[in-house]
């Protein structure tokens, strides 16, 4: 699913969103253990540290999102999982 949002952003707007992004990702990684034996393999979209929505693939997580009306850069989306994974680049 291909996903393209176009607008213009005010300077201070974007600021503001940046720091909303900012503090639910902190809170994110503050309580990461509590939402893995929640939603563990599982995708979670937070918005001012709450778990709004969870689905198992990132394409039932952004149709959720845009089902319901909402905006996919308002949320913080992340894939909880207690396994170890490692990335190469």
């Amino acid at each position: 699913m291909s996903v393209l949002v176009k607008r213009r952003i005010k300077d201070k707007d974007l600021v503001d969103k940046l720091n909303r992004y900012t503090h639910d990702f902190n809170w994110i990684q503050d309580n990461r253990l509590a939402l893995q034996s929640k939603y563990n393999r599982k995708y979670i979209a937070v918005k001012n540290e709450n778990v709004i929505f969870f689905a198992d693939n990132i394409e039932e997580m952004l149709g959720k999102i845009l089902e319901s009306g909402g905006d996919i850069a308002e949320y913080i989306i992340d894939y909880l999982t207690d396994e170890k994974i490692s990335l190469l680049f």
